[in-house]
């Protein structure tokens, strides 16, 4: 290895002495040259001042640390109009003027601060022997000359978070090279305007439904194409859709549900349970019930009754729900069940009889209930084995996660083969109805009851059809059928959604024409509130714009 190597610029300084200390090296170097520039006037001088020494930090060898001792001099400026008489020698490749450390360590440094923030970043150089602070990484980073903006074509707009319903910035992102370019402190129109004043060269500006945005556009770059972006179109689309469904939510929810639950289950309902008491029953005596605990059963038991007397008039499971203040779950537990679930204490048991053969059983380490139940069959008992198991769960006498799962009657069973009423929300309505060719199997008849429960609900999700294909399959020419069609509609949602298409109709024709959408900027708007997130949201203004545009 030749000495050369181990220097930031050998053309300029040449290494006299290896001065090894108890934790660090220090190299002591000497400047070669003779002459320097004055730093003012830039004239060239020979007439030498003095000597003088620098300590430099610079990058450490193998994790031990190293320091220069410069030995540098100064020179006399000659020129008489020049304002400076002497001045030090520059070494622009080894250190800057007053800098302690040197331009190599300074950049390594600027990386891991861009990197990692301030204190994270101290940390870090510790462990590498940097020595360093998180406020002079902060100063780094904030010190660090700015990149010039080059010219841009198509830029792309969208705002940020700072606190989220509060505040708002801007970030501004040149679509063709992949890269945010700057950060605006809020998302005004006035602000955008007065960048898009000073950068009269964008043509193509992408950007979302934002007013302000739209506004800045226009009266900063009057003459740039404005770009909507397709993603939120759609995306407005499916919310006017969804406050159709939510207008209309009783009709297709009481449609899926009679789809769900076939007419011959409520007819038995109708001929078994819901006649008076016939559906009920026969209650069980309660041992030792408190008045109140008798009175809740009561009140409990009428609840019952009524749920009964409601489905054996057809009404939907959901509307008998509201109407007795219970869910639909319990509702659908009530009619699989046949009783409304009475809570008692003490009740006695038709095995109290048979609990000396029990703990005997128990005793011998037998855990085969059936085999149980099989015995005490042969003693006389008439229950199911899912009672003795029950029993045994209640007396602690074998766990009830080893429960095994008893079928119900075969009739029962092939009652309540239908699945349970599809749970759906209105905006997942909307996703199944306009892709209804990629929903699966089971959901086709979900979205045929929705579609078949109105014909606004019908002729709308026809429409947001038709507007999508001619959105991603780039019908320049069907746009305005469209419009005309939708505002002649009797949807008022739809009509609505087709209002604000018109009055940003240049946008919206742009948006199928070019290919310029916002996916890139929304991906540098996440990696954004990455970089804010690892600083904690308490850095300023500046040092988030420094830090997300210097990683780009």
């Amino acid at each position: 290895m030749q000495v050369s190597t181990l220097l930031a610029d050998p053309a300029a300084i040449s290494l006299e002495a290896f001065v090894p200390q108890e934790s660090l090296i220090v190299l002591r170097v000497r400047v070669i040259q003779k002459q320097s520039k004055c730093p003012l006037c830039q004239t060239n001088s020979k007439s030498l001042h003095s000597h003088y020494v620098r300590q430099v930090a610079d990058l450490p060898w193998h994790g031990v640390a190293i320091r220069l001792e410069l030995h540098t001099s100064k020179f006399r400026c000659r020129n008489e109009v020049c304002r400076r008489q002497v001045f030090c020698a520059r070494l622009p490749r080894v250190a800057a003027h007053y800098a302690r450390k040197t331009v190599r360590l300074t950049s390594a440094l600027t990386l891991l601060a861009f990197a990692l923030g301030g204190e994270v970043g101290a940390r870090t150089a510790s462990k590498l022997n940097l020595r360093v602070s998180g406020d002079t990484l902060l100063k780094m980073m904030r010190g660090g000359n700015e990149r010039p903006i080059l010219p841009v074509k198509v830029l792309g707009v969208d705002d940020f978070a700072f606190r989220r319903g509060r505040s708002y910035g801007t970030i501004l992102v040149d679509l063709e090279r992949r890269r945010p370019i700057d950060l605006l402190p809020d998302r005004e129109s006035k602000t955008l305007t007065k960048w898009l004043t000073s950068h009269p060269e964008v043509e193509i500006i992408s950007r979302d439904r934002s007013k302000s945005y739209a506004e800045g556009a226009t009266n900063g770059a009057p003459a740039a194409v404005q770009v909507a972006d397709r993603w939120h179109l759609l995306k407005n689309l499916g919310e006017y859709l969804e406050r159709l469904l939510l207008r209309h939510h009783s009709l297709w929810r009481s449609k899926i549900s009679k789809a769900f639950l076939p007419a011959v289950d409520l007819n038995r309902l109708t001929t078994t349970q819901a006649t008076s008491n016939a559906g009920l029953k026969k209650e069980k005596p309660l041992v030792e019930l408190r008045p109140e605990v008798a009175a809740r059963h009561l009140v409990r038991t009428e609840v019952y009754r009524q749920v009964f007397k409601l489905l054996g008039q057809s009404v939907p499971i959901e509307q008998v729900a509201r109407s007795v203040g219970k869910s639909t779950r319990t509702i659908f537990r009530w009619v699989k069940e046949g009783e409304c679930g009475v809570r008692t204490r003490n009740k006695k048991s038709g095995l109290d009889q048979y609990w000396e053969f029990i703990k005997n059983w128990r005793a011998n380490e037998y855990d085969n209930v059936i085999q149980l139940w099989k015995d005490l069959q042969n003693m006389g008992y008439c229950g199911s084995s899912m009672a003795v198991r029950r029993y045994l769960e209640r007396k602690r006498l074998v766990s009830a996660n080893k429960r095994k799962r008893v079928l119900r009657s075969k009739v029962e069973k092939k009652m309540w083969s239908k699945p349970i009423v599809p749970l759906i929300t209105p905006r997942a309505a909307v996703l199944k109805l306009l892709h209804a060719d990629k929903v699966k199997e089971q959901e086709k008849l979900v979205v045929d009851q929705i579609l078949k429960s109105s014909p606004e609900i019908e002729k709308a999700i026809e429409l947001g059809r038709e507007f999508e294909s001619l959105l991603m399959g780039r019908d320049q020419t069907s746009l305005d059928d469209w419009l005309r069609k939708a505002e002649t509609s009797s949807i008022a949602e739809i009509k609505s959604f087709a209002r604000g298409l018109r009055q940003d109709k240049s946008a919206v024709q742009a948006a199928v024409k070019y290919e310029w959408s916002q996916g890139q900027v929304e991906g540098q708007v996440n990696r954004l509130k990455l970089i804010k997130r690892q600083m904690y949201g308490r850095a300023k203004f500046d040092l988030l714009k420094a830090r997300v545009i210097h990683q780009a």
